[in-house]
Formats: structure tokens, C-alpha cells, sequence
């Protein structure tokens, strides 16, 4: 069934069966997955069925929710720009990568 619905296909990160990894085989009875540590770990085909599976890769951006905590007593650095100025330094690195 895997292998019909596409729901994901060799080079996607996926999370399934309570781990996270790029997808590197999928077979007729299991799934061969690669973790961020370089661990290879088969998940049978018959769990997936039945798990939820969240595919990072079928879209081409995911939004990253930071939150960024601020002290009220302590004074900005010179040049920092305060909150606004921090923000719009992540912005620039976003847009670029």
C-alpha cells in the first residue's frame, strides 16, 4: 500500500512511528530511513499504515516559530538595534539561505 499512495518516496524527511529521517529505500515490507545522527533504522511497511506520517518534504517552505525573551532591567547593546533590529537581521538570513 505504501508503495501505491505515494505518500512519501526516497530523499523526503519524514517523522513515522515516532522518528524522524530521510527516507532511503522503501521496500515491499518495510521502509529504510536514515536519521540526522546517521542511524538506519527499518520501520515495517504495516506500522506506517497505521501511524500518522508527516512528510517535511512535500512542501517547499515550513514556517519556524521562534520566540526571542527580552530582559525589561537590561540595557541593549550599542549598535544592536534593539528588537526590531534583531528581527530584521533574521529576516535577511532567512531570505537568504
Amino acid at each position: 500500500m505504501i508503495l501505491i499512495f505515494r505518500q512519501f518516496q526516497s530523499g523526503d524527511l519524514i517523522e513515522a512511528a515516532g522518528v524522524v529521517g530521510e527516507v532511503e529505500a522503501i521496500d515491499l515490507f518495510s521502509t529504510q530511513l536514515r536519521t540526522a545522527d546517521n542511524k538506519t533504522i527499518f520501520i515495517p511497511n504495516g506500522k506506517l499504515l497505521n501511524d500518522n506520517i508527516v512528510n517535511y518534504s512535500r512542501k517547499g517552505t515550513r514556517r519556524l516559530d521562534l520566540e526571542i525573551r527580552v530582559g525589561y532591567r537590561k540595557r541593549p547593546e550599542p549598535g544592536a538595534g534593539g528588537p526590531s533590529g534583531s528581527a530584521r537581521r533574521i529576516s535577511a538570513g532567512a531570505q537568504g539561505a
